[in-house]
């Protein structure tokens, strides 16, 4: 049985590019409160769901 070096990059580590664009947006994503969010979503969604259950 072989081991793999935990310490050594593999093939398809070598084929990811670290690019800035990939986090730019980091910081936007960070400041945003997703839970507020989800819960506005959640909200409209049992609503939504609802006045459909209704007509059925």
């Amino acid at each position: 049985m072989s081991w793999k070096n935990t310490q050594q990059n593999s093939f398809a580590d070598s084929l990811v590019v670290e690019h800035k664009s990939l986090s730019e947006l980091d910081d936007v994503h960070n400041i945003i409160n997703w839970n507020e969010i989800e819960q506005s979503l959640r909200a409209k969604f049992n609503h939504c769901l609802a006045m459909l259950n209704q007509h059925h």
